[in-house]
């Protein structure tokens, strides 16, 4: 069985810590260790702590308190820590549904690298979910809804994040090395992580809700708001700069190496979440111009474009291609009506 390192970086959630804590040691999964990091904090959080983890049960903790160092800090100690072989991180404010990992680690491969995140509960601040008119709510089911009109996750993760936070992330080891770690961002560290592991493993969604994410007054997504684009654009250029050095080992990521006709349409159309412009216009790289919207349609119709011959029939990833560009020229279609 393999190993699953949780690593909970805490600060001042002295109110939520328990409950979060709690949905760790109850899991079902056989094979846990909980790292705890608590950064500082200056509420009752490390005698709550203390007390929580009096009595672990199988799962092997290890507690060590810090001065403060801020977030980034303590999730790169606990992760240097971690013993597993499979690594996720929890926010203190947040918590995982019963059985999260079980379900998790039966839809991932096990002989290779991976990452994958599950959909997610979204509650307030007193832990009642959010009723479908609230804005966050609003947002997330129209993302999944964009979502199932992308090709693949890595594109729906590039134009929304619909993991929407790193303690939905569940990744391997050896992923983490190759990406190189978490980058010091305040907002977008979790979606910059995803998208550059997306440069090597397709991202694989789990469509249960297998996590409760809570949104209150001082949660990271609404006190960092004021960083979409600042952060958003160099993560976004880091992605693309990542896919023109080399050909992505994921088949599927989006890049103009293996999407080189729907890749600049795609981002040459859609917005991404940093941004209500086309995310094409923020590549500062040499790249393939993005042809218009507008062109799809005639693409589509036109069979002396692409979609005939021995090379299409015969080669999976100009297919690909070519399958999602009249995806997308249908799209474009009804746009119109």
């Amino acid at each position: 069985m393999t190993l699953l390192s949780v690593i909970i970086p805490s600060y001042n959630h002295a109110r939520y810590i328990e409950k979060a804590l709690r949905s760790v040691l109850d899991q079902d999964y056989p094979e846990l260790e909980l790292i705890i990091i608590d950064d500082g904090s200056k509420d009752d959080s490390d005698a709550i702590i203390r007390a929580t983890i009096a009595d672990p049960g199988r799962v092997r903790v290890e507690y060590h308190p810090q001065a403060n160092a801020g977030a980034h800090a303590a999730i790169t100690r606990g992760l240097s820590l971690a013993r597993g072989e499979v690594l996720t991180i929890l926010n203190s404010d947040d918590y995982f549904e019963p059985g999260r990992f079980s379900q998790m680690m039966a839809a991932v491969p096990r002989d290779r690298d991976f990452i994958a995140f599950s959909r997610l509960r979204l509650i307030d601040d007193a832990g009642i979910t959010l009723p479908t008119d609230a804005p966050l709510q609003a947002w997330y089911d129209r993302a999944l809804l964009d979502a199932a009109q992308c090709p693949t996750v890595g594109y729906a993760l590039l134009r929304n994040n619909i993991s929407i936070t790193s303690g939905n992330l569940v990744f391997t080891r050896g992923l983490y090395d190759k990406v190189g770690g978490f980058r010091d961002f305040k907002m977008c560290h979790d979606w910059d992580f995803l998208m550059r592991a997306t440069h090597h493993v397709e991202p694989i969604y789990v469509q249960r809700a297998l996590m409760a994410y809570r949104y209150h007054e001082n949660n990271t997504l609404r006190s960092t708001a004021h960083l979409l684009e600042a952060e958003g654009v160099p993560a976004f250029n880091t992605f693309v700069d990542l896919g023109l050095a080399e050909v992505p080992p994921n088949p599927l990521c989006p890049s103009h190496a293996h999407w080189p006709s729907y890749f600049p349409q795609f981002v040459g159309r859609y917005p991404s979440w940093f941004s209500p412009s086309p995310m094409g216009q923020y590549i500062r790289s040499h790249v393939a111009p993005a042809e218009p919207a507008t062109g799809l349609a005639q693409w589509a119709e036109n069979p002396r474009l692409g979609l005939h011959g021995r090379e299409f029939l015969t080669d999976a990833g100009r297919a690909r291609d070519a399958y999602a560009l009249l995806r997308e020229a249908s799209f474009a279609r009804g746009d119109k009506k």
